[in-house]
């Protein structure tokens, strides 16, 4: 997998208060290096960047595909991970701390039906077999609720921290 193109490119940016999701999703697999170059716009040099489980797994693995094309990787000031704390919060509460579990135990998160993250392939797939773009609208908005959810998430534990 640490060879697989990413196929959706999510950034939610705090504009007025409010998350603004952005995402860039390929149609085709040569659009990756396209939606990479865009999604690296989104980091800038003194940008702060949250994450859950991004130091270890989102973060290098977007370096990852940025140097397989020869480009520079992401750069910014400040990563705040989310998974660090959330696991020192919660860790005697949850059964574990998989954003999934956390999202069933806050109160802040509703998800409904979902697509379980480990079945994107499969959906991937099928959508390039038949190029309905229709397929993907379910790990489209999957994508959008893990995005949206994270800043639920700062808010949640910034209150129980700081009050």
């Amino acid at each position: 997998m640490a060879h697989a193109p990413i196929i959706l490119f999510g950034i939610g940016e705090i504009e007025e208060g409010a998350v603004k999701v952005t995402q860039y999703l390929l149609r085709d697999i040569a659009e990756e290096l396209p939606a990479l170059m865009l999604t690296r716009e989104h980091f800038k040099k003194d940008s702060a960047v949250i994450s859950y489980n991004g130091r270890c797994f989102d973060i290098p693995y977007l370096n990852n595909r940025l140097a397989y094309y020869g480009e520079r990787e992401v750069r910014f000031s400040l990563h705040a991970d989310l998974l660090h704390p959330t696991r020192k919060l919660f860790r005697d509460e949850f059964p574990d701390c998989r954003l999934e579990t956390v999202e069933e135990y806050i109160p802040t998160f509703s998800r409904g039906a979902d697509v379980p993250g480990y079945l994107v392939p499969v959906y991937y797939q099928r959508y390039l077999l038949r190029k309905d773009l229709e397929i993907l609208r379910p790990v489209v908005e999957h994508n959008t609720l893990d995005v949206a959810n994270l800043a639920c998430l700062l808010n949640y534990e910034t209150e129980m921290l700081y009050g």
